[in-house]
């Protein structure tokens, strides 16, 4: 699963991160394409946690891998708490996101 963050996301809820952190405000207004994976996720594409600066791809789009928290358990936590990845927000004109 995949949902859209922005930098509030990671002041909000607190997550233990393995490797690298969360994207910055500033990496949202660059419209840098950054994404923060679980670590199962990161295993699954990677084989490893430490993948910060990997790039993966999603819906087509390249995201550079800024950080890798640790899983968390979809019982005690929010449902956006629990996703595999989080994603930037990118702000553009005439530009929309779409998800299934």
């Amino acid at each position: 699963d995949m949902v859209q963050t922005d930098e509030a996301f990671w002041t909000i809820f607190s997550f233990h991160f393995l490797s690298g952190e969360a994207f910055t405000k500033a990496d949202c207004d660059a419209g840098l394409t950054r994404a923060v994976l679980d670590a199962t996720t990161a295993r699954r594409l990677f084989g490893t946690t430490d993948a910060v600066g990997r790039t993966v791809q999603l819906d087509y789009v390249d995201y550079t891998v800024a950080g890798v928290v640790a899983d968390v358990s979809m019982l005690a936590v929010p449902l956006a708490m629990a996703v595999n990845v989080n994603v930037a927000v990118i702000a553009s004109p005439g530009f929309t996101f779409a998800w299934e």
